[in-house]
């Protein structure tokens, strides 16, 4: 498993230990999973601290953002840009 892949799920287990959080779930819909869009905010600022990185605002948007996936290739993508 890849850094980024491993941080969002290592992430997400730490704000809410009772979901089953996983790469099954990779391309669900997370307000479907049952994240809000504090929780969201939260997921995100964490996600930053973990990868030591400070993601665009853009990244903040749950509706464009909406899956694991969609979150670690926008990521993927900022590191290619930033070398």
């Amino acid at each position: 498993m890849d850094k980024i892949k491993e941080s969002l799920i290592t992430v997400a287990r730490s704000l809410d230990s009772e979901r089953k959080i996983d790469t099954d779930l990779w391309n669900m819909n997370l307000m479907e999973l049952g994240m809000n869009s504090i929780e969201y905010i939260k997921f995100i600022v964490a996600v930053e601290e973990n990868l030591g990185m400070d993601f665009p605002d853009q990244l903040l948007d749950l509706n464009e953002f909406n899956t694991f996936k969609k979150i670690e290739n926008y990521i993927k993508e900022l590191i290619k840009e930033n070398k």
